[in-house]
């Protein structure tokens, strides 16, 4: 993870000691219509993985996508 991500991953997992997963997208704005979305994830004792980036082109709209990678995550990890 970048310095300023692995700062405020260990921020969060002090203030939550019960907190096991921290998982987020990764966006690159291209251009208007062209964007590359990546997906990281911290576990607890330092396990980062980390998404390869997808081109997006053409973006329609980006309202809710944080919204479905949250559902998605959430799926897989009920179901893991």
């Amino acid at each position: 993870p970048s310095a300023r991500n692995a700062l405020a991953y260990q921020a969060a997992f002090s203030a939550f000691p019960r907190l096991r997963l921290i998982c987020s997208t990764e966006r690159t704005v291209e251009n208007v219509g062209c964007h590359r979305l990546g997906a990281c994830a911290m576990e607890r004792g330092g396990v980062f993985l980390r998404r390869p980036e997808l081109t997006i082109s053409p973006v329609i709209d980006r309202i809710g996508g944080g919204d479905a990678f949250a559902g998605a995550m959430l799926l897989a990890l009920m179901q893991k």
